[in-house]
This record gives C-alpha cells, sequence and structure tokens, in this order.
C-alpha cells in the first residue's frame, strides 16, 4: 500500500508539472490539519481548477506505564489530496475529491510475568506492537472555502471532512516464543477498530498563501 501511495502521489506531480508548464498554475504553501503544506493549482475552465497537495513532517512520540504495563507510541502526521473545485461569486468555493493518508500511528505495549493483560494472567515477559491507518486508502473529502486577494497574492481557506471509513487496526506479538494466542489479538483488534468507529470522519482545516504564474 505504500508504494501505492508514493507511485499515485508521484504520478500527481507529474501531471500538474507538466500541465504548469503550458498553463498558468498557482503554487502555494500553508498549514493543514496533516502539517504543513504544499499545493499546485490549475484551471481547467474559468470557474474549475484542479488542485493538489502534499502536507507532512510532524510527529511525535511518548512513553507512559499504566497498571504494570509499558506503554510507547510514535505517531507522524502526512497526507496527499487530489481535488477539483468550483469556484462561485465573492471568492466561496466548494471543493471534493479524496485523500491518501501517510499518517502512521505506531506503538508497543510490554509486560512482565505475572501482568493482567484483558484479565488474563500472562506467564511471561511479552511485547505487542500496533498499528492503525485509515480503513479507506482513498478517502473521499470535500471542503467548502475562501479565496482572498492580498497585495499580490492570495490567501486560500478549506474546511471540511474525511472520510476516513474508520481505523484498521493491527496488533502482533514481538515476543521471541508467542504466549498470547492469536485468537486474543484478532478480538482485541475488533475491539479497538470498534472504539474507533467515532472517528470515520475527521474534519479537514487548511490556511495556504498562494500566487498565480
Amino acid at each position: 500500500m505504500t508504494f501505492l501511495k508514493t507511485a499515485v502521489s508521484a504520478a500527481a506531480l507529474a501531471i500538474f508539472a507538466s500541465a504548469s508548464a503550458a498553463d498558468t498554475a498557482r503554487i502555494g504553501a500553508g498549514l493543514s490539519i496533516f502539517g504543513p503544506t504544499v499545493e499546485a493549482q490549475i484551471p481547467i475552465t474559468d470557474k474549475v481548477t484542479l488542485r493538489g497537495s502534499i502536507a507532512g513532517g510532524l510527529s511525535a512520540t511518548g512513553t507512559t506505564t499504566a497498571d504494570g504495563l509499558n506503554y510507547s507510541m510514535n505517531a507522524s502526521l502526512g497526507a496527499t489530496t487530489m481535488m477539483a473545485t468550483y469556484h462561485l461569486p465573492v471568492g466561496m468555493r466548494v471543493s471534493g475529491g479524496f485523500l491518501m493518508s501517510n499518517t502512521s500511528l505506531n506503538g508497543s505495549v510490554s509486560g512482565s510475568a505475572g501482568d493482567s493483560v484483558g484479565g488474563v494472567v500472562v506467564p511471561s515477559a511479552f511485547s505487542i506492537s500496533s498499528n492503525a491507518e485509515f480503513a479507506n486508502s482513498f478517502a473521499p473529502m470535500a471542503t467548502i472555502g475562501f479565496d482572498i486577494p492580498v497585495f499580490g497574492m492570495v490567501l486560500s481557506t478549506d474546511a471540511g471532512l474525511v472520510n476516513t471509513g474508520g481505523f484498521d487496526v493491527t496488533l502482533t506479538e514481538t515476543t521471541a516464543t508467542p504466549i498470547i494466542p492469536a485468537g486474543n489479538l484478532t478480538t482485541a483488534e475488533a475491539t479497538i477498530e470498534s472504539e474507533l468507529s467515532g472517528y470515520d470522519y475527521i474534519p479537514y482545516v487548511s490556511l495556504m498563501v498562494g500566487k498565480w504564474f
């Protein structure tokens, strides 16, 4: 899946680069909910433009201990978007397209003999790694926003929703000699995915400054 996302991103950039050579293009930079963002936009008609963006660069790590278990988390934000935008009067615009998430949520939990995991006392030391990602590899999205001319440039905003489809969660025991039944991990995955079902839709917000060339 990582290869597919990389290939699609590269193809999108190639399309925008070739189109920019023949048509007026707008290049912008700013921030979105997925981190620092760069964007390219080209006109298709007087009212319709195609635009794509790449965001990323923000990450966080953390560790904690609870109920005798050691937890660690490594999270990074990133996404590639492709949207068609219809420009309305007074600078208002509506956009629709899809988002490919490069966001990763990786973690681990480890414990010692006698610790309780889900009500089960484990007989020896163990470790489990976890990964969570959007269920929709190509997540539909829609936004509304405004283009505001400022000193020969354009301040643009977006606010909308991304349909993530929830999260796919993978738990893998990394203990040298596994001690936790695979069925228990499968049940735990389903439980976590159910708890995250409230995130089928997440907000998308961006603020960019661009210029037509």
